[in-house]
């Protein structure tokens, strides 16, 4: 009895160190980049992945564990790991009756699915100077934008002598930055009390402002000297070229494509003009002015 218990002692032991040998050479080990692994015996691992290498450029950047999922027929499963770790899984029967037939079988199936793997992946945008400046939507205007529009402008002289105009402007501006804004406009306001006075003006001029955070809106004033035509129409008609020039402060909100602007100031006109026809008509030398805008942006 004592001489019998070492020797089951030891057979013990030595059918647990089989037993354990024989599950760790169960686990399969995590492929690594470039490689082919598993406990397929349907394929040869080298053969596969030799021809994975020919067939995809981007073989090395993949890894692929092939196991069985038959016995009697070569039924298998294959996972594909893409450098960030992603995996695909296929099921595939293999249907050469070779074993380097069904390593080459695969080998193609495995290089289509990373070759369209890969194609499906988005491109990196590229960066480019433009694109790597931010970009804030609470700008106005970005470089040479410009516009085009126009809208009503109404007058008023001073109280002493009270006489109002009105008309229609077309006009125009285009941003440098977002301080500084190029002005013009061409236009026509009458007045009708009593006589009759008409004006076409030209003007051009510079504005300096700013843009407010957090919204599209651009504050500024400025100067716009002009030429302005007045007609002056009571016993009889006479004709009288002015300089005038604005002294404005400006408002714009942009909303999508569209701007919409206020300006308001003084106009300076030398000399004056004035019509007689039982009462007197003056173009103020200084005349209140406010006009509105509706413009459309244009990119430079």
């Amino acid at each position: 009895m004592s001489l019998a218990f070492p020797f089951a002692f030891l057979a013990a032991l030595a059918v647990n160190t089989q037993a354990t040998s024989k599950n760790t050479t169960a686990v399969e080990p995590i492929s690594s980049a470039g490689q082919v692994t598993g406990s397929s015996r349907w394929i040869d691992p080298s053969a596969t992945e030799r021809g994975i290498r020919v067939r995809s450029e981007r073989a090395d950047e993949w890894s692929v564990t092939v196991t069985d999922l038959a016995e009697d027929y070569p039924h298998v499963q294959v996972i594909m790991r893409d450098p960030e770790g992603n995996e695909i899984e296929r099921d595939v029967e293999l249907k050469d009756a070779t074993v380097e037939g069904r390593s080459r079988e695969l080998a193609a199936i495995v290089a289509l699915v990373i070759e369209e793997a890969t194609a499906a992946d988005p491109p990196e945008p590229r960066k480019t100077a433009k694109s790597q400046k931010p970009e804030s939507d609470d700008e106005l205007a970005s470089e040479r934008t410009w516009w085009l529009g126009g809208g009503p402008r109404l007058e008023l002289g001073p109280p002493r002598l009270v006489t109002t105009s009105g008309g229609l402007d077309a006009r125009g501006g285009m941003w440098f930055g977002q301080h500084f804004q190029a002005l013009a406009d061409v236009g026509w306001h009458a007045s009708r009390q009593v006589a009759s006075l008409n004006a076409i003006r030209v003007g051009a001029g510079l504005a300096a402002g700013t843009s407010l955070p957090a919204r599209r809106l651009w504050l500024g004033g400025g100067l716009m000297p002009g030429l302005e035509v007045v007609v002056a129409r009571g016993t009889r008609v006479r004709t009288t070229a002015l300089f005038a020039t604005d002294v404005f402060g400006i408002a714009q909100l942009r909303i999508k494509q569209a701007v919409l602007g206020l300006r308001t100031g003084i106009t300076l006109n030398l000399p004056s003009a004035a019509v007689a026809n039982q009462n007197v008509l003056v173009w103020n030398n200084a005349r209140w002015f406010i006009g509105f805008s509706f413009g459309w942006i244009f990119a430079g």
